[in-house]
């Protein structure tokens, strides 16, 4: 997260639009939320992604959804996080503290739902790319 300069291990789990991630440890998922203020938030951040020695611009939101640590992934759930109601539980890292997944978008990412791309993640994606070429 490039505004608080704190870190943490993520995975993608999930997702073709943009990527759906979770993160790995209990730990991982406390160092997001202090991210966000100690709150789940659908507030947009820029953030760079570190994959193999290769930095990535990329926002995210900090809001988990569409799956419960307590039910196997790709199962069919009657609740899922974040008010997704019955669907296929999108949880696939358990014991992270965390039900579901949260976005992760790069430049030209598109939602889900509209197929198009979320002028606020783009902002951020902008953002990221910006304050790498001044610190990389």
């Amino acid at each position: 997260d490039i505004d608080s300069g704190l870190s943490f291990k993520i995975k993608r789990t999930y997702g073709s639009n943009h990527a759906d991630c979770e993160t790995l440890t209990a730990d991982d998922t406390a160092i997001m939320k202090k991210i966000y203020g100690g709150d789940w938030s659908w507030e947009r951040r820029a953030i760079i992604i570190e994959v193999d020695g290769s930095k990535i611009a990329a926002s995210m939101a900090g809001m988990p959804h569409a799956g419960s640590d307590k039910y196997a992934a790709n199962k069919t759930i009657s609740s899922r996080s974040g008010g997704y109601g019955r669907g296929t539980n999108l949880d696939a890292v358990k014991e992270n503290n965390m039900n579901g997944v949260f976005d992760v978008h790069f430049y030209g990412s598109k939602t889900h739902a509209t197929n198009r791309s979320d002028s606020k993640h783009q902002e951020m994606v902008k953002k990221a790319e910006a304050w790498a070429q001044k610190n990389y």
